[in-house]
């Protein structure tokens, strides 16, 4: 009976600490990445048809996810930008080299749009 009662303590423990430790793991990364979006927006892309509109950050910007960003794509778990999709939005500027500072992107579809530049002067990344 005590074992039992030591095991149902460990977990109501474990719960309440998940609890509160799960939500602080994603938020840099939604933050950073949303930053990186809004940088790219704001400084090198034009969009006539105001495709991307609701690429904006509050002014308390901690908490700001870009997972429902026109063409953002966040993976489940993580809640990190994953996919871009910005084909046929009519928009157009300098390439977004800032893209390529999202950490878990693994595609990035432009295609249709209008952008000059060369990728020679994007940042350098591993992978």
């Amino acid at each position: 009976m005590t074992h039992h009662r030591s095991i149902r303590s460990l977990l109501v423990l474990f719960s309440v600490l998940l609890l509160f430790l799960l939500p602080c793991f994603p938020v840099a990364s939604l933050t950073e990445d949303a930053i990186f979006l809004h940088r790219v927006k704001n400084s090198h892309l034009n969009d006539p048809t105001g495709s991307l509109h609701n690429w904006n950050l509050p002014p308390q910007v901690t908490n700001t996810t870009p997972c429902n960003w026109t063409g953002i794509v966040c993976d489940l778990l993580s809640l990190s930008v994953i996919s871009i999709h910005l084909s046929e939005l009519h928009i157009y500027g300098y390439f977004p080299t800032d893209f390529c500072c999202i950490p878990a992107l693994q595609n990035l579809s432009l295609a249709d749009n209008f952008f000059n530049g060369s990728l020679t002067s994007a940042p350098t990344f591993t992978i």
